[in-house]
């Protein structure tokens, strides 16, 4: 597993278990083919936006667009997929800020935000 670090975003390698071209679909009895996917769990908040960001308005959701900018080039560059570990995910107005603002996520991490006890 490799592993590299992009200002807070934490990225690493994850590794699926697919069936192998012909298979039936079943998991059992079979040998499997593991593909490696990046993906970046990205914490937006310090990371897409910052104290600079343009906000007049003071809205609790707002992306800087050059900081959206480079994680959209960084992504193309690597084939990286994200996954938000944002607090931005657990609130629906965070989430359907990020779509508004054309964060390119595949999911969201499960589970209450940092800092709540489980």
């Amino acid at each position: 597993m490799t592993a590299f670090y992009v200002q807070a975003a934490e990225c690493a390698v994850f590794f699926c278990a697919l069936n192998p071209p012909g298979s039936n679909g079943e998991l059992s009895g079979g040998s499997y083919v593991y593909a490696a996917m990046n993906v970046i769990f990205l914490d937006i908040d310090g990371v897409l936006n910052c104290e600079d960001t343009p906000n007049p308005r003071k809205f609790p959701y707002i992306v800087d667009a050059r900081l959206l900018s480079l994680l959209k080039g960084l992504l193309a560059r690597t084939g990286a997929n994200v996954v938000l570990s944002s607090s931005w995910r657990t609130d629906p107005v965070g989430l359907l800020a990020a779509k508004y603002y054309d964060v390119p996520f595949i999911d969201v991490c499960p589970g209450p935000p940092r800092g709540i006890p489980l």
